[in-house]
């Protein structure tokens, strides 16, 4: 691989560079900001760190669906998380703790797409609850946290 410069420099595991995008949104309990991503030819990896400002501990997904986790382009096109990468104990995020996270999306380098966002729609704002019933809506689900790019 050649630099602007003419420098040759080695590729390694199809690794492009890295972004800094240090976005945060805050949203009922809960804070998600994205540090930065890493591209690669085949797919995107968002840093993120996540803190809990509620009195609950939080379940970030619960990991029934991939497509709950997605990147978003200006066309709406969406890009599915590889959430079966992320260990289940990671996504449960406790009380007044930051966790760092690390999320793997699918998109393909070099398409002419650009990225607008980032959405999270599946957040269980009362895990102990859910435990007990199984039940997303009595345990209090975030529809849509959208972080801009």
């Amino acid at each position: 691989m050649r630099t602007e410069d003419g420098e040759r420099r080695l590729n390694l595991n199809s690794y492009i560079g890295r972004r800094e995008v240090d976005e945060t949104v805050r949203r009922s309990g809960i804070e998600i900001t994205i540090l930065y991503k890493d591209i690669f030819m085949d797919h995107q990896r968002y840093e993120f760190e996540i803190r809990n400002t509620s009195d609950r501990r939080i379940l970030l997904n619960n990991r029934t669906n991939n497509n709950t986790i997605f990147l978003e382009d200006e066309n709406e096109n969406r890009y599915s998380s590889r959430l079966h990468e992320v260990d289940q104990a990671l996504l449960v995020i406790e009380r007044g703790l930051p966790r760092r996270l690390s999320i793997a999306f699918d998109k393909v380098y070099g398409t002419q797409r650009q990225i607008e966002s980032v959405h999270f729609t599946n957040i269980i704002m009362d895990f102990e609850r859910y435990l007990e019933t199984r039940n997303i809506q009595e345990a209090g689900r975030l529809e849509n946290i959208r972080i801009s790019l």
